[in-house]
């Protein structure tokens, strides 16, 4: 082994911190050199689950949209359900907060558009604001895939997920808005040839 490779752990130590490395050693049964390895790879496979997260919330957001849109004009409102004083109940008791925030984002990103941008100086439209909604506020309306995506989005060890049952089933959710969007999100997706990398099957 050479000193590089042995210098890596207390590299990484540094790095992420021992408290966070802990895990990683603790599932290494103590050898550092393979946390070093496994916590590497627990970083690949972060980052190819928030690729493949981000097709999902994108397309439960637009289809939540098109069907709150929908029952925004039956309820008596408007299609741009996010406007200002347009929104109607029980929508704006339980997204007043984050419709408020939203608008103000979308506000703020209109006015640090350069002048070369092809919407300069246009106000934020529907698109726009919807667009700016967290995904927690979607989360108010749909319980999916919070816990998942906040490990990922905080960087919280993943050892213990399930990622083959997770990418099924984030495909199927998919599929139930449209057959052909599954193909389309797990096209260039390399999460399960990540599964298979998992150094603790060669341990």
């Amino acid at each position: 082994m050479t000193s590089a490779q042995l210098s890596q752990p207390d590299a990484l130590e540094r790095l992420v911190s021992p408290a966070r490395l802990a895990t990683y050693i603790d599932a290494a049964d103590g050898d550092r050199c393979r946390a070093v390895d496994l916590y590497l790879w627990a970083a690949q496979l972060a980052g190819a689950l928030h690729g493949q997260i981000a097709f999902v919330e994108i397309a439960v957001r637009n289809a939540i949209d098109i069907e709150l849109s929908a029952w925004s004009v039956k309820s008596g409102g408007v299609p741009e359900w996010s406007s200002a004083g347009v929104t109607v109940d029980p929508l704006y008791s339980l997204l007043r907060r984050q419709l408020v925030d939203a608008r103000n984002r979308a506000a703020q990103e209109m006015a640090e558009r350069p002048s070369s941008h092809p919407r300069c100086g246009t106000p934020p439209s529907h698109d726009d604001v919807v667009a700016q909604l967290m995904f927690g506020s979607w989360v108010k309306l749909v319980e999916m895939l919070r816990r998942l995506r906040n490990r990922v989005a905080h960087h919280d060890d993943l050892l213990q997920v399930d990622v083959r049952h997770r990418f099924n089933g984030m495909l199927s959710l998919l599929a139930k808005l449209d057959p052909t969007f599954p193909a389309l999100a797990a096209a260039r997706s390399s999460l399960r040839q990540l599964t298979k990398d998992d150094p603790r099957r060669d341990w």
